[in-house]
């Protein structure tokens, strides 16, 4: 089915202290969330700070007309065009959740025709700048030969990575690739009795 956006990532962000008080932050969560505001308010603070230029209120308003009113009754209906418009501004503008938004939109042809080589080189974007989730799907480009010639060495180099930041699938996808070396006798495997691969870990 292939990957979708982020969204617990991204909107942990949103959440965090340094934030908090942002309006583009406190709009999406209330138009996702039904908070206290309409959301045609909401709405009009983030095409506010998009007219600005602001990459957060881009990368949202592509975020609410790629998931529309079937995922929150207060977003505008899905219309994959349009957030491929904003979600292509933000990441142009270096907003590394965008970026990885864009490379799922093209991994998936929603709004543009699928092309595996262009969703690989934006989630190098995005895990370029350190975002996990980025990390993990360019990961899984490497591992299974999408978009990418397939390297799981290199592979194993973007799932820690993004493991190292406590993301759970880069965490399995580790454990899944190391423990079969132990088993096929692979001559990389540590001394004392180790399962894990001193090649692969």
């Amino acid at each position: 089915a292939g990957p979708s956006p982020d969204l617990s990532g991204a909107l942990a962000m949103l959440r965090s202290p340094a934030v908090a008080a942002y309006p583009v932050a406190t709009a999406l969560h209330d138009l996702l969330n039904g908070g206290p505001r309409s959301s045609t308010e909401c709405l009009g603070v983030l095409r506010e700070h998009a007219g600005r230029g602001d990459p957060t209120a881009l990368w949202a308003l592509g975020l609410c007309r790629y998931l529309g009113s079937s995922f929150a009754p207060g977003l505008p209906p899905q219309n994959y065009a349009e957030a491929y418009t904003f979600l292509l501004r933000a990441a142009e503008h270096g907003h590394a959740v965008a970026q990885n938004h864009i490379g799922v939109v093209y991994e998936k042809g929603h709004g543009v025709a699928s092309n595996v080589r262009t969703a690989a080189e934006w989630y190098r974007r995005a895990a370029e700048q350190g975002y996990a989730d980025g990390q993990f799907y360019l990961g899984q480009c490497y591992q299974m030969g999408v978009g990418l010639a397939t390297d799981v060495p290199m592979a194993m180099v973007w799932y820690r990575r993004a493991a190292d930041q406590g993301h759970a699938q880069a965490i399995d996808a580790l454990r899944s690739i190391r423990l079969p070396c132990a088993y096929l006798g692979c001559p990389h495997v540590a001394a004392g009795g180790s399962r894990y691969c001193e090649l692969h870990g």
